[in-house]
């Protein structure tokens, strides 16, 4: 039953954050520099890596830096936009265990990794 209630409050966690993420890159697009952006496609390259090997939470890691990456370029832009995103962050690592079980899925795991492949 609990299981059931942190995969439900993941999802929602997840739907806030989708929004909020797809708004940040929206912002940064135009500033974010070369070097950033071919670090950010390397690391989107590993993740691709360990999601071919089902390695979940070297995928999860990697999904996090990826997004520390992008969101560090929200410091001068909009900062509460960006402390929104960690803190949302914070939530999902507090349901660590159930967010391991929901990435455990492999159309969840696929799903994530083909909405970093289009960013």
């Amino acid at each position: 039953m609990a299981k059931e209630v942190y995969c439900k409050e993941l999802e929602k966690i997840f739907q806030v954050i989708g929004v909020l993420d797809s708004y940040a890159i929206a912002l940064i697009v135009d500033v974010i520099n070369p070097e950033k952006l071919i670090k950010v496609e390397k690391m989107t390259a590993k993740m691709k890596n360990y999601f071919q090997l089902k390695e979940v939470e070297k995928f999860i890691g990697i999904n996090y830096a990826i997004h520390d990456l992008i969101w560090d370029h929200l410091t001068d832009i909009n900062s509460y936009l960006q402390k929104a995103l960690r803190h949302s962050t914070i939530q999902i690592r507090l349901f660590n265990y159930a967010l391991n079980s929901v990435f455990r899925i492999p159309e969840n795991l696929e799903r994530s990794m083909n909405a970093h492949e289009e960013i």
